[in-house]
């Protein structure tokens, strides 16, 4: 799909200037650097979620369990 946007001359010439030393049109880099973007807005939205729902959650570990696990770590060949 086509479409007319406005950006800032410099970022322009910026951007022409990267997309040429990649061997990429403008429109490919527009293309790659919009979707680095929405990937890692997503990665923070799916970060923020996961820090909320693992801030109610009990992590702590009952001494029993931590010494188990200490053992059968310990009695491992690494």
């Amino acid at each position: 799909m086509k479409t007319a946007i406005s950006i800032p001359d410099e970022l322009f010439h910026s951007a022409d200037e990267a997309a040429k030393n990649l061997g990429l049109t403008r429109s490919a880099l527009i293309q790659r650097a919009l979707e680095d973007y929405l990937d890692t807005q997503n990665q923070k939205a799916i970060i923020e979620k996961l820090n909320r729902v693992y801030s109610r959650v009990d992590l702590t570990v009952p001494i029993a369990i931590q010494k188990y696990q200490r053992n059968q770590v310990q009695s491992e060949d690494w």
